[in-house]
């Protein structure tokens, strides 16, 4: 029995859009909080930092624990 499967190709073409549209969304959303931060709030790199500690720590611990 043969399966039906799209070219290999054409998966790896779209993994990479995929991959590459993705990179480009992540970078662009950084810097605009970046900037908002900035912009409305003066917040500077250290402040910023001890924002975002909250956010980062459960990541931090699942890989300490694992």
């Amino acid at each position: 029995m043969e399966k039906n499967r799209a070219n290999p190709k054409s998966e790896v073409k779209t993994f990479v859009a995929i991959s590459a549209f993705a990179g480009l969304a992540l970078g662009l959303s950084d810097t605009i909080l970046a900037n908002f931060f900035k912009e409305a709030y003066a917040v500077n790199a250290q402040q910023r930092g001890f924002i975002e500690i909250p956010r980062e720590s459960p990541g931090v611990i699942a890989i300490l624990f694992m």
